[in-house]
């Protein structure tokens, strides 16, 4: 479990997101970093917009 994506990516073969206790996507770092799905893109991307409200943590 790791919240450094960059690491994350460097070492992992296959990488899993959680989002609210579910599998949200899985995959290769190159498949998620492609993948059609905004909560994976927001938290890849870092970014305080999109559909993860992240006043909620």
């Amino acid at each position: 479990i790791s919240h450094d994506i960059p690491a994350a990516f460097r070492v992992g073969q296959q990488i899993a997101m959680l989002y609210r206790g579910r599998i949200i996507a899985k995959g290769t770092p190159e498949e998620l970093k492609t993948i059609d799905n905004p909560y994976v893109q927001q938290f890849i991307q870092g970014s305080s917009e999109g559909p993860i409200d992240i006043t909620e943590y």
